[in-house]
């Protein structure tokens, strides 16, 4: 059965920023990145917290059937 998934949004510019199954290094690490390149004026510090970068996104579950479908 196809897992529920997560929408990362901004909620600075709400420009969806990743899709993923959980919440990784790897994508703590892109939202990281998205802050820093997007909107430098959000200070997150040398060494940010999962909830210091959480806390400027928006997560939405997404359900499997609710997904457009892969571009070809």
């Amino acid at each position: 059965m196809p897992r529920t998934r997560l929408r990362i949004s901004c909620v600075h510019c709400g420009r969806p920023v990743a899709l993923v199954g959980d919440i990784s290094l790897s994508v703590l690490t892109l939202l990281a990145t998205h802050l820093q390149r997007r909107h430098p004026g959000e200070q997150l510090g040398a060494h940010p917290g999962e909830d210091a970068i959480l806390s400027h996104f928006a997560i939405t579950p997404v359900n499997p059937g609710s997904e457009p479908p892969d571009a070809a």
